[in-house]
């Protein structure tokens, strides 16, 4: 079974997603060209509000680092001293305070050129910038005013002897796109900023609760993972910001074969009220 939103991994080029084929309609050529500008914009704004890649992982090694440390230092505290465990092995004091000071500068100066940004107005301008366009967007895809945001998962993969896996990034597995949803007469209607993706509700045959957790780059809603009506699906995560969610697999199948959706366990609500078609646990 394909994944609509999953992408075959390639170092050369960007590769379209396998449910390429249920696109129904793309922003034209001239904003198309807008959204690429105001995107790549905005991420050399991200760029000088953050730390080079490198540093971001110097700096994550040092947190590592300085946590392990000091639970090692805790799990023997009860058996020698301080001193004794100086005395015994004075590398791992070096080390650890080596890796907290380290991760302490880099902290500091990662919201020291994230200050700085902010307060040149170029952040707030991006963001005006890709609200704008979006408005656009949505008038020229006819997407409707009473769209429902929602999660969607993707993924890249690669694939050997017939046998797909998820490709790991950094910290997660899976990416966490804000997408909208919608009804247009007989389909089911997925929308980024300049495409829209319709699977005609007939072919929707059920949901299925995947047994494991997806792990995601990013949580996209205004009320915290753990708080509010999102408590009761017991989300987690890690001290690297990687988000830990069950999810669903809306399965498709037509002549031209089978696929599926991935979306939070959370957003399942939104699917149903468009497409009320069975759940099951895998």
């Amino acid at each position: 079974m394909k994944n609509v939103f999953g992408y075959p991994y390639s170092k050369t080029e960007d590769m379209p997603c396998d449910g390429a084929r249920f696109i129904t309609n793309r922003a034209d050529a001239a904003l198309k060209k807008e959204i690429d500008d105001v995107f790549g914009k905005a991420l050399e704004t991200s760029s000088k509000a953050n730390l080079p890649g490198w540093l971001k992982t110097l700096k994550l090694i040092c947190y590592v680092g300085a946590i392990i440390v000091a639970f090692s230092l805790l799990r023997n505290l009860g058996e020698l001293t301080l001193a004794e465990m100086y005395g015994n092995a004075p590398a791992i004091f070096y080390g650890g305070g080596v890796c907290l000071v380290l991760w302490a500068v880099l902290f500091c100066v990662e919201k020291l050129k994230y200050k700085k940004v902010d307060d040149s107005g170029e952040i707030d301008k991006a963001l005006e910038s890709m609200e704008e366009l979006n408005l656009r967007s949505e008038e020229q895809l006819g997407i409707p005013h009473d769209h429902k945001k929602v999660d969607v998962l993707s993924f890249r993969y690669t694939e050997k002897n017939g046998k797909i896996k998820i490709k790991e990034e950094l910290f997660y597995k899976h990416m966490n796109n804000e997408m909208k949803l919608f009804r247009n007469g007989d389909d089911l209607c997925l929308a980024d900023i300049d495409t829209v993706y319709s699977f005609p509700i007939n072919d929707i045959k059920k949901y299925v609760l995947k047994k494991k957790k997806a792990n995601m780059d990013e949580w996209n809603k205004d009320v915290p993972f753990n708080k509010g009506e999102y408590k009761q699906y017991k989300i987690t995560s890690n001290d690297y910001g990687t988000i830990f969610c069950r999810y669903y697999a809306m399965q498709i199948s037509d002549v031209f074969g089978e696929y599926e959706v991935f979306f939070p366990v959370y957003e399942l609500e939104a699917f149903k009220a468009i497409a009320d078609v069975p759940t099951e646990k895998e």
